[in-house]
């Protein structure tokens, strides 16, 4: 309960911050074992300056060491407006990370089956990359309470030998 407290009072940063740089430093400054909760959605550093999706993502090195160490549950908030681009026309959209602006016809049914390839390409690669570090993964999703899905994700974990 203290845990969701607190995770419901937190302010957003001010600027948006590099998870990769952020994990070291969380690693290095933990001096004993720890359970490590990373929210995020890990779209950052998935994909390299051309929009293809890495071999490994950025974060993937130093999440990968820091659960050597520690136990660490990924709790990644999904919309899913992210994986389903809806009928809207003609969008402009801005991508908060690169700053890059980019114009899409959204009625055109191969722009949205792209969309959601480029969607289902990502969460694959993440699940790849928090499979190979032994990372959980518990997904939320802004269209429900996230309540819900942790305390399911406590309950089952609780169950484990």
């Amino acid at each position: 309960m203290r845990f969701l407290r607190e995770l419901l009072g937190a302010e957003p940063a001010e600027r948006p911050s590099e998870l990769a740089e952020e994990l070291d430093e969380l690693g290095r400054s933990l001096k004993r074992r720890a359970v490590v909760f990373v929210i995020s959605d890990l779209l950052p550093g998935l994909r390299n300056d051309h929009g293809d999706v890495q071999t490994e993502p950025a974060w993937a090195r130093p999440l990968r060491l820091m659960a050597r160490r520690h136990e660490v549950i990924a709790l990644t908030v999904e919309d899913p407006r992210e994986s389903d681009l809806p009928d809207l026309g003609m969008l402009r959209m801005l991508d908060p990370v690169t700053g890059r602006r980019v114009t899409l016809d959204t009625s055109s049914r191969t722009v949205r089956s792209r969309y959601a390839a480029a969607a289902a390409q990502d969460h694959a690669a993440i699940d790849r990359a928090l499979g190979r570090a032994r990372v959980d993964r518990v997904r939320l999703s802004t269209e429900r309470p996230f309540g819900d899905d942790l305390a399911r994700y406590l309950r089952q974990r609780e169950r484990r030998p």
